[in-house]
């Protein structure tokens, strides 16, 4: 979603939109007690904590041993019901302390959760009506060559570019990924550089990739309307959008988008 030219992913600005409906709601019903907001925003704080710590011992392998990385959110990497169920532990606590909140606090959870709930779900179903664009852009040796690979197989669009500092962390994860999973088409589109540009970074990380398209006229930017990079659009074996990432991919949330959107498919394929 872009707010002016401040580009976010979908479940973030409705994540935030959500505390929020939860902050007003509690404002609302609260006559402006100001225990509502501290009790809000420290539930969503534990919530997140207790998340990432599930999501890292859920993909620990991925993580190497490295703190940093594990400790580095910006990839996204949170387990959602633990996560849920931590901060309404937390709010259910602070119902049975404090009295003079009870109402108000119960009001706006429900509101919040109730938010998140109804725009995930309708995000959720209206991305999945659109179908992988019908494209040829040119691939290495420079001639025209079909988007899809209509192999049957699930396919995996990476829109990126090497000006773009998320995607060139990103990449050697999705170049990784990309040998273990054969059974999965991933496609790199590069947006508007030259090839020689191209080239020049791939030897400078010393990277390997298959399925290396270039778009000189953005046509599948705007086709599938996308205004920030990475983006990595998924697709079912069908060609229908199942999902769509805004931001950087690390080796654990790549790893959970792949298990949760094509378990059997990939897993069967990569033996």
């Amino acid at each position: 979603m872009n707010i002016g030219p401040i580009s976010l992913p979908i479940g973030l600005v409705f994540f935030l939109l959500s505390i929020a409906a939860a902050i007003f709601a509690g404002y609302l019903s609260g006559k402006k007690n100001k225990e509502i907001e501290p009790a809000i925003f420290t539930s969503t704080i534990i919530g997140l904590i207790v998340a990432r710590i599930s999501f890292v011992l859920h993909y620990l392998p991925s993580f190497d041993g490295s703190l940093l990385k594990m400790v580095d959110f910006r990839d996204a990497g949170f387990d959602m019901f633990p996560g849920v169920a931590a901060g309404i532990v937390v709010i259910v606590f602070i119902l049975i302390r404090r009295r003079n909140i009870r109402r108000p606090l119960l009001i706006s959870t429900v509101v919040g959760l109730a938010t998140w709930g109804v725009t995930s779900t309708a995000t959720t179903y209206f991305s999945r009506s659109a179908a992988v664009p019908t494209l040829s852009l040119f691939n290495e040796a420079g001639t025209a060559q079909a988007l899809p690979p209509r192999d049957g197989k699930p396919l995996v669009i990476n829109l990126w570019a090497t000006w773009c500092a998320p995607c060139q962390a990103e990449m050697p994860v999705l170049a990784s990924a990309q040998a273990r999973y054969p059974g999965l088409d991933l496609v790199f589109v590069n947006q508007a550089e030259r090839h020689d540009t191209v080239d020049a970074f791939m030897k400078a990380l010393n990277l390997h990739i298959a399925n290396s398209l270039f778009d000189p006229e953005l046509s599948v930017a705007k086709a599938t309307d996308t205004n920030a990079y990475p983006t990595t659009l998924f697709y079912d074996t069908s060609g229908r959008l199942v999902e769509r990432h805004l931001g950087r991919f690390s080796q654990a949330t790549f790893e959970e988008a792949i298990s949760r959107l094509y378990p059997a498919s990939v897993l069967r394929s990569s033996q």
